[in-house]
């Protein structure tokens, strides 16, 4: 029967490659959370953008009901890699009420104007961003 001699060196051959699975696991952790923060990112800037789409068709049926006392809004306005809605301008007494969205990619926010008065000044008691109309 042969005798085999423990080799010098086994303990250091597991500790390197324990020591190199958890390094591999970090390693490909901090990828993952670096994927998910530029998502992130990505969403918060097309976030930014479609806000800025909204504010700019609120300032386009401003400027169209200045002109027009009777523009009714209702239409679609595509401006840069997205597009905004005007949606048909309610009256509740003297109150008018301006309901825009922008769209970028599927982001969507929305903006909410109310008129106090339109002329010789328009005169807005409201503009604020909301979640639902």
């Amino acid at each position: 029967m042969k005798k085999y001699k423990y080799q010098k060196g086994y303990i250091a051959l597991i500790s390197v490659l324990v020591l190199g699975f958890v390094g591999l696991t970090i390693t490909v952790s901090y990828m993952l959370l670096g994927l998910n923060s530029s998502e992130m990112s990505l969403e918060i800037v097309k976030g930014s953008k479609a806000r800025a789409l909204a504010n700019a068709c609120g300032e386009v049926a401003l400027k169209n009901l200045k002109q027009d006392i009777s523009y009714s809004g209702d239409e679609t306005i595509n401006l840069g890699d997205g597009f905004c809605e005007i949606y048909p301008i309610e009256i509740n007494g003297t109150t008018r009420i301006i309901k825009v969205e922008g769209n970028i990619d599927g982001v969507v926010r929305r903006v909410k104007i109310e008129l106090n008065e339109i002329n010789p000044d328009v005169l807005e008691s409201l503009w604020q961003e909301v979640d639902e109309f």
